[in-house]
């Protein structure tokens, strides 16, 4: 098995990013977090010391910490994929989780060996997300205030209803 240092790992993964077009903040975050499987508190510091722009130290800040949780999602169940996109804030922000996919994409191309296979965690979140966003959270709401619920209730209701979108999604795939 052939290894790479991680100064040669960061140079595939940013080569990944500049054959994908990428704009800086997605740059950013994969070469703050690139090869080290926890590089929150990296990215933390190194976004400090560098006083870098907010969207990219809040990109590199979410892709350090959830990026090897995105490289295994293909296991992850419909709570599991929700739990995920919440944890990501990809429902106030869906575009810089978005981002954040594609970060993780050119992640996982820049790791040696891997340089031609697919990755079909970054379509499949991308359509969790779309699934759980079309859930029509106002007539949950509506629906769960005429039941009587309050306040967590209301929000454990949407919950269950992103969830069970997300499950008939999985289903029929």
């Amino acid at each position: 098995m052939r290894t790479i240092s991680l100064g040669g790992q960061r140079m595939l993964v940013l080569t990944a990013c500049a054959d994908a077009l990428a704009p800086l903040p997605i740059r950013y975050a994969c070469l703050v977090t690139a090869g080290i499987a926890d590089s929150t508190p990296d990215a933390r510091a190194i976004s400090e010391r560098l006083r870098v722009p907010a969207d990219c130290a809040e990109l590199a800040l979410l892709t350090a910490r959830e990026h090897e949780n995105v490289h295994a999602s293909a296991q992850l169940d419909e709570a599991g994929l929700l739990s995920l996109l919440e944890r990501s804030d990809a429902f106030r922000r869906p575009e810089r989780f978005l981002q954040m996919l594609v970060a993780c994409e050119c992640d996982a191309i820049g790791r040696l060996g891997l340089e031609v296979r697919p990755y079909p965690q970054r379509a499949r979140l991308a359509a969790a997300l779309k699934i759980a966003q079309e859930v029509d959270t106002r007539s949950v709401s509506t629906r769960a205030i005429e039941q009587g619920l309050k306040g967590p209730a209301i929000a454990d209701a949407i919950r269950l209803a992103r969830i069970k979108a997300l499950a008939a999604n999985l289903a029929s795939n």
